[in-house]
């Protein structure tokens, strides 16, 4: 679901059109990502999750939502 969402939130930003609850929702869906890749220590998942952040990152950074 969280691919979905940044689908949605990049559709919005490519038409101009105001994305700040899409860029809450994938957020919110990173949020639940981390805290159940913390909870279960599955290197794979980890290490997706590492490579994730950074664009996270500036999703937050743009929307000054706080990174999870």
């Amino acid at each position: 679901q969280l691919s979905k969402d940044a689908k949605v939130l990049r559709d919005r930003l490519n038409d101009s059109k105001p994305s700040s609850a899409e860029a809450d929702q994938v957020m919110s869906r990173a949020a639940k990502l981390h805290t159940f890749i913390q909870g279960h220590q599955v290197p794979a998942a980890a290490s997706v999750w590492t490579g994730l952040r950074p664009q996270l990152e500036t999703v937050a950074v743009a929307y000054r939502i706080q990174v999870p």
